[in-house]
């Protein structure tokens, strides 16, 4: 796999390079509005939550985005966590984690006009310092509360057959191939860490680096403008005339290898500040603990022909 100094070529520094991955992965949408707010209307659904329903299905707040003046007023009691107009303002300030939200001001409310999802939402969690489900960042955990398929079938746009299947998922599942061959097959959302030497990352051997994982998401799944094209799965994707992936995908996939491999679950209420040194030994056993851990025995499933997931 490449290293985090081959991952550019525009004469970028590594460090910059890093940041500007770092920004993509908690923040970059690559436009997926198109999909979640204008086919799927999601804002509409969104703007109903109350942070209390939020945390309930598994979404995450970044405390460090939160002022002063919110935070007090979440311990005193004076701001609402069950009055969507909290979910809004959170929305406001960017600190729903990995959920992009477009807030404006229409006859004296804030009004959610758009929405759209980030890498961050479904890789990432926090440390629960403040409250449970609210803390510092843990950028690559993968996020096993949240219960992506019940958010999803909320949308008014989808059938009924649709929403079943998304509603069968639960908790930390996901089938980054359902809206694609329309088999139900939900995998563990893995983690985005530890990915450093690790070659060929998904479960059929598919693409040379993580940008290739990154590209497929970030279309396919997302949503995001660009387009994914591979002869050996069939999967052809175009999203939009433009391409707003394609010159994010070297600084994401920098950012993703310097995130480190941890061996225990991302519910512990603190992460370190700076990763423990381990042995090459010890940094072998972590990346094979995330290949393995992803799905539960009992409910592996067979292989699909050409499917696409985590390297298991």
């Amino acid at each position: 796999m490449a290293s985090v100094a081959a991952c550019g070529g525009s004469g970028k520094s590594s460090a910059a390079r890093v940041d500007e991955g770092r920004q993509t992965f908690r923040f970059d949408t690559f436009g997926d509005e198109t999909k979640w707010t204008d086919a799927l209307r999601m804002h509409e659904v969104v703007a109903t939550v109350d942070p209390t329903t939020a945390l309930a299905v598994g979404l995450k707040v970044d405390a460090d985005a939160l002022p002063a003046a919110v935070v007090a007023g979440i311990r005193g009691g004076t701001i609402s966590l069950t009055d969507p107009a909290t979910t809004v303002a959170l929305l406001n300030l960017n600190a729903v984690v990995g959920v992009k939200g477009t807030v404006e001001t229409i006859g004296g409310t804030d009004r959610l006009t758009r929405v759209g999802f980030a890498c961050a939402l479904c890789h990432s969690t926090v440390d629960n310092s403040f409250a449970p489900g609210i803390g510092k960042r843990l950028d690559g955990w993968p996020n096993r509360d949240l219960n992506v398929g019940a958010i999803v079938a909320l949308s008014p746009a989808l059938d009924a057959p649709t929403k079943a299947v998304f509603n069968s998922w639960g908790p930390g599942r996901y089938d980054p191939r359902f809206n694609q061959d329309g088999l139900n097959g939900p995998q563990v959302i893995p983690p985005a860490y530890g990915l450093s030497g690790v070659h060929r990352i998904t479960s059929t051997g598919d693409g040379e680096d993580i940008a290739y994982w990154n590209r497929y998401v970030g279309v396919t799944q997302m949503g995001g403008h660009g387009t994914f094209s591979d002869a050996r799965t069939g999967v052809n994707v175009t999203n939009g005339a433009d391409d707003l992936i394609s010159a994010k995908l070297p600084g994401l996939q920098a950012y993703q290898l310097t995130l480190v491999a941890r061996l225990h679950a991302p519910r512990a209420i603190a992460a370190p500040s700076s990763p423990t040194p381990t042995s090459a030994c010890t940094r072998q056993a972590m990346r094979w603990v995330n290949r393995n851990q992803l799905e539960f025995p009992a409910t592996r499933r067979a292989a699909r022909p050409g499917s696409i997931g985590p390297r298991r």
